[in-house]
């Protein structure tokens, strides 16, 4: 894609079909799609979170919303193979989560519906690839079969050439994304860990690990907070008792700390059912502003 230099009747025309639609690609989150107008052509997205935070729930609820409704997504993990990622969408379909504490008998109804979602996902448009090589990642992007792709992570990556530091690798691999999402006019969100935080720091922009790139390259800039995973560790019982009163454990909080596409930066509050790994709406009619 050539950048232009002059306003041309094409880019016009363009214009004009674009502030004229809806959201093309939903993420399934009305408040996400009310901040970003879902996924769009050429936005590289960047999703923070300390580890255990939902970065990886939150992918693959967007995976299944966007699946669901029959748009083409693909998912490249390098952490997880097809079995387990698609055993997580079974289980975001039907709520049951199968575990060696809860064993699923053939002869149980249970056991029916979770086959049976297996089989409906089997015929949604996601398409799932275990990688870590950055050359394959190259490779499956440039095929252009989905309009959105989903990178799990971002830190796994490697180089087949020798780079000196972690953070040179991963400064490479984020320009790349970066360029396929504007060259291949595709919506790309990578998944990021995030740097080890100071005693009661919040996850920012700053917070991602290894690349001071990473928030350089990204359209749209996202870090998670879940205040009980943080929190539960540093508490005694009956703080851990408030924290769940309070609704903590079910609650992430999404920090938009950029926003290139639309200016807008909100807080987007969803909720967490973490034995179900289903993330949902809470019901607010927009984000709030932080």
């Amino acid at each position: 894609m050539i950048d232009q230099k002059f306003l041309d009747s094409e880019t016009i025309f363009k214009i004009g079909e674009r502030v004229q639609k809806g959201v093309e690609i939903s993420t399934g989150y009305p408040d996400i799609d009310f901040a970003t107008k879902g996924f769009e052509p050429c936005v590289f997205w960047v999703i923070g979170a300390d580890t255990s935070h939902g970065k990886s729930a939150l992918a693959q609820n967007i995976t299944y919303n966007v699946g669901k409704a029959g748009e083409p997504v693909t998912y490249i993990s390098s952490e997880m193979r097809a079995p387990l990622f698609f055993s997580r969408l079974a289980t975001i379909a039907t709520g049951i989560n199968p575990s060696p504490a809860n064993i699923l008998d053939p002869a149980s109804l249970d056991y029916r519906i979770f086959m049976s979602a297996l089989q409906e996902i089997r015929h949604l448009p996601i398409e799932f690839h275990y990688e870590t090589m950055h050359h394959e990642i190259e490779r499956i992007i440039r095929a252009r079969k989905s309009k959105v792709y989903i990178i799990d992570f971002l830190q796994e990556i490697k180089v087949d050439r020798r780079i000196v530091s972690r953070r040179e690798i991963t400064d490479e691999v984020v320009r790349f994304l970066e360029q396929q999402s504007k060259e291949q006019e595709l919506s790309v969100i990578c998944l990021s860990q995030n740097k080890r935080p100071k005693e009661g720091e919040m996850p920012g922009g700053h917070s991602f690990k290894e690349s001071s790139g990473i928030e350089q390259a990204g359209d749209i800039n996202v870090q998670i907070h879940y205040k009980y995973q943080r929190m539960k560790d540093n508490c005694d019982d009956e703080g851990l008792q408030k924290l769940i009163e309070a609704g903590e454990d079910k609650i992430l909080r999404l920090n938009f700390c950029k926003n290139r596409v639309y200016g807008f930066q909100p807080l987007v509050k969803l909720h967490f059912d973490r034995k179900a790994l289903k993330i949902s709406s809470v019901g607010s009619n927009h984000p709030e502003e932080p």
